[in-house]
């Protein structure tokens, strides 16, 4: 049991502990009064605005603080004072202001007589409105006065109540929902109960207040600016700071009173220094990055040429860099992070990329690069993926339970616990972005934009980070224009975005460009194709500029591609007997499918060819022994042995022999693979580029491949019909062309009119260079002017061309009413929607399925659980499900009225 006695009626309670740990119905044990728990929170909030305390004197002192600078940005100031700091520093106090009241104090008691449970947010609204003054009367006054609203309402030029509400509302963003009985509730809370006096509670914060911040009493100081921007980021500052402050093992309960806040104050420095979120001694330790540690030749690519002569942006900046595929790009966004982290502009930074199997193989990367150019003082790189967080090689979870430190055992002795916090920020999905360098899914990103829970906490870390945003290009209309939000308020609080594509068409480079304030009109076909590539634009408060390459021949690897159409998209049996007749010569030979069905069809007709022929089973590629294509409908486990497999036969040290790899979109991005031909399905420009990335990646003699494979060679398999006119209306098996119903704009690649485009160039250029013709290629498939000239009177196409532009236009419709524009909503109007998800991403989720007991994947893992895709769904699916395992590694189970199986060619339903 605690040492200390129990909450009175004029001592309040801020955190319990119970017997159970999260079991709020077990016995409570022990507990921390409420004005102590404000104390943490407090002296951590002013510690991220670079506030340091004097231990001998109490005088505070001024250090540098980006995340202050951010904040000072967006009330239209280039810094804040200390007195600014410290009254910013009351207000995080004040977060919890709502605990008082009698429905929350009852709580620790475990009675049923309690009233009625309100919890602490609306009760606390409550309080601050005129509703509560007329209730209350002069006593009210008194103890407003006591508490020292009115005083600090007058810090703030604007309203200075909306940057307390922002405090209150720390758990995760304003209510959606509130209670309008004021009245009577604001009775049951904060009226006299049972001797005990809710506002003497307040009264006694605000008396600790002065205590601990009487500098922001004291001085007259200059007001604080109010904007919506500055109360959106001090709402995510407070969520941060209330996680950060409620940690027991950083903040254990081993000293309280008057003695507290002082060590508070120790505890938030050194909780901060372990986690990284203070880098002021990385900053003063951090040198110029070196591309020689960078890169062992010394020679610069194209992409890390353009980023070498960039300048250092001033204020808010958004870059674009375009550059073909294997130019060197990861290592030129790296590059830039650490010339700005080495300025003092940003404390880190996000990578951000299309997928999460993307994230994971980027992170072994990202790892390697920032310990290459940080030294021995690297920042923790965190692989943000949920259900796969792990900081550079340690998954938090093998750590075991986190026992709480022993009584009187001071925090910063325990070096267990001082290790535990490097990963502080990989415990939780919420937290991601408060790592120093993370590397995840746009959509980590993406959700500091959106109404969600905690997306002001999101928020307010991405802006001290670098924001690298890899295959910008592949974002859909929906998702560009939620990254188009972020980043202008990126750029709004003087942050910094990088964004990087190797197939970004100008009217899309434009539109992200603009979130830097610097529009320009999209450039006519041929001016567009004039345009420079490898290209990097940069936009700040200076303007924008094109930054040219060196005078000097800058080495270029540069690839030949012989492009053939070939009417082969149905026709399997040709297709699986080339394929397979390449394998025999020799060659490793890379089958991208658009859809997942076309690739499992495909893999199975292989498999008959080979077995007809007789031919070796190493022809065809295997994981553990099993023959099986590369697709997104694995489980977890078995998808990450596809990722390292086809990397280990295709990578760097490829296999020695012939073989055939059958994938889908999976294989087209984020893969090191080196494949010697490639064959793949009809689809828009930009994804063919990135998909050609794939072949004749690696500079190594391809002497024993036949001479079709030994130059860069693809063949595009497309319809049988001279053009796509038919699938304007029903086809039996679309191959992801086109929408999947003449009224619909859904579909793999729906607009056909880009789809014709790019077929239509394939003809024209049947031999390409890369990257010399990237621009030409892109500009001739997606631009307005190449696509109008491909304008057809019959009614079908128009129908097609009037769906999709209003398809486009109800995208973002939807994007900007799930977007919090920090600029013009009020923080209070950028509540999470009760009924309704606000996604990163347009479309159903999969279903996640637990099974009643493991089954054995044909890969040899052990699942508890697989991802089924949402369209695969009927009828209501159980909590757990029962599958029945048949022969080695296949398995079958029926969830809701559909019956489904799982073999080594993935999740299938089961006909």
């Amino acid at each position: 049991m605690s040492p200390y006695p129990e909450p009175s009626m004029i001592v309040f309670w801020g955190k319990l502990r119970h017997e159970v740990p999260d079991d709020r119905k077990s016995p409570v044990i022990d507990w921390l009064p409420l004005v102590d728990h404000c104390a943490d929170v407090a002296a951590v909030a002013v510690a991220l605005l670079g506030c340091r305390r004097d231990e001998s004197t109490g005088n505070w002192s001024l250090q540098p603080s980006l995340l202050r600078r951010r904040l000072a940005c967006l009330a239209g100031l280039e810094d804040f004072t200390i007195v600014q700091c410290l009254r910013l520093g009351v207000c995080a106090a004040l977060h919890d202001i709502g605990k008082a009241n009698n429905s929350f104090q009852e709580q620790w008691r475990g009675t049923r007589d309690r009233p009625q449970r309100m919890g602490h947010v609306n009760p606390a609204l409550w309080l601050l409105r005129p509703i509560a003054a007329a209730f209350f009367g002069n006593p009210w006054k008194t103890h407003t006065d006591a508490f020292g609203l009115d005083a600090i309402k007058a810090w703030f030029d604007g309203d200075g109540l909306a940057m307390i509400e922002a405090a209150i509302c720390h758990h995760g963003g304003p209510p959606a929902q509130d209670d309008q009985r004021t009245e009577s509730n604001t009775k049951i809370c904060w009226g006299e109960y049972q001797g005990r006096k809710p506002l003497d509670g307040l009264a006694n914060l605000g008396r600790a207040c002065h205590r601990w911040f009487a500098d922001a009493y004291a001085h007259n100081g200059d007001p604080i600016p109010v904007t919506t921007g500055l109360t959106h980021a001090f709402a995510g500052l407070v969520m941060l700071v209330d996680w950060m402050g409620s940690d027991t093992e950083a903040f254990p309960w081993d000293v309280r009173g008057e003695q507290r806040f002082p060590l508070s104050c120790q505890r938030a420095l050194q909780l901060l220094r372990e986690t990284r979120m203070d880098t002021t001694e990385l900053h003063a330790m951090a040198a110029a990055p070196d591309w020689q540690k960078l890169l062992p030749t010394g020679e610069l690519r194209a992409a890390q040429h353009l980023v070498n002569a960039c300048p250092l942006p001033e204020g808010g900046s958004v870059a674009v860099l375009e550059a073909a595929t294997g130019d060197g790009k990861t290592e030129a966004a790296l590059f830039h992070f650490a010339r700005l982290f080495a300025a003092g502009l940003v404390d880190g930074c996000y990578f951000a990329v299309p997928t999460r199997i993307a994230a994971r193989q980027l992170h072994r990367r990202i790892t390697a690069l920032a310990r290459t150019i940080l030294g021995d003082q690297h920042l923790p790189v965190v692989l943000a993926v949920p259900g796969y967080a792990q900081v550079e090689e340690i998954c938090p979870e093998e750590t075991g339970p986190r026992a709480l430190p022993e009584q009187g055992v001071l925090y910063e002795d325990n070096p267990v616990l001082r290790e535990r916090h490097r990963w502080w920020a990989a415990e939780r999905p919420k937290r991601f972005l408060a790592a120093p360098v993370a590397v995840g899914t746009i959509d980590q990103a993406l959700l500091a934009g959106l109404k969600v829970r905690h997306g002001h906490l999101r928020g307010t870390c991405l802006l001290r980070h670098l924001l690298i945003v890899d295959e910008v290009h592949a974002s859909d209309v929906y998702m560009g224009t939620i990254l188009q939000g972020l980043l202008q308020r990126q750029v709004d609080a003087g942050g910094h975005a990088l964004l990087l594509s190797a197939t970004l068409g100008l009217e899309a480079r434009e539109a992200l460009l603009q979130s830097a304030g610097h529009q320009e009109a999209v450039p006519a076909l041929q001016q567009a194709i004039n345009n420079p590539y490898p290209s990097l634009i940069l936009a700040d408060q200076q303007g924008r500029q094109s930054i040219p390459l060196a005078d000097s021949p800058i080495p270029t690897r540069t690839r030949a591609f012989a492009l053939h159409c070939q009417p082969w998209m149905d026709d399997y049996d040709r297709l699986c007997s080339e394929v397979m007749n390449l394998a025999q010569a020799g060659a490793r030979v890379l089958i991208i499918r658009n859809t997942v069905a076309d690739t499992v069809h495909t893999m199975k007709r292989c498999e008959v060819i080979l077995q007809t022929r007789g031919l070796p089973e190493h022809l065809l590629f295997r994981v553990k022994g099993k023959a099986c294509p590369h697709h997104a409908r694995f489980a977890a486990a078995d998808r990450l042995l596809l990722d390292n497999t086809i990397e280990s036969v295709l990578g760097g040290d490829r296999c020695a022999h012939g073989m055939v790899v059958v994938a889908s979109q999976t294989a087209e991005q984020s893969l090191d693979i080196d494949a010697d031909i490639l064959f793949t399905d009809l689809a828009p420009m930009d994804v063919l580029l990135q998909r050609l990335g794939r072949c004749h990646r690696h500079d190594r003699e391809r002497d024993d491949v036949p001479s079709t494979a030994q130059q860069p060679s693809a063949i595009i398999l497309t319809p049988e019909h001279d053009d796509l006119s038919a699938y304007l209306g029903r086809m039996p098996n679309r191959h992801g062309l086109g929408p999947m119903r003449s009224d619909s704009a859904e579909g793999v690649y729906p607009s056909l009119r880009i789809l014709t485009a790019t077929w239509e160039t394939l003809r024209e250029h049947p031999r390409v260079e890369i990257p010399r013709d990237n621009r030409r290629l892109v500009e001739y498939s997606l631009h307005q002017e190449r696509l109008a000239g491909h304008a057809d009177d019959e009614d079908a196409w128009q129908r097609h061309d009037g769906t999709m532009a209003g398809a486009n236009m109800a995208k973002r419709s939807h994007a900007k009413r799930g977007l919090v524009d920090w600029q013009h909503t009020p923080f209070m109007d950028a509540a999470a929607p009760p009924e309704e998800q606000v996604a990163t991403r347009l479309g159903d989720l999969p279903r996640l399925i637990t099974f009643a007991d493991p089954v054995t994947s044909p890969f040899g893992n052990r699942l508890h659980e697989l991802a089924i895709p949402a369209w695969m769904i009927h009828g209501d699916i159980a909590e757990t499900i029962h599958a029945t395992q048949e022969e080695p590694g296949t398995c079958r189970f029926q969830a809701g009225d559909q019956s489904y199986r799982y073999s080594q060619y993935g999740i299938e339903i089961d006909d």
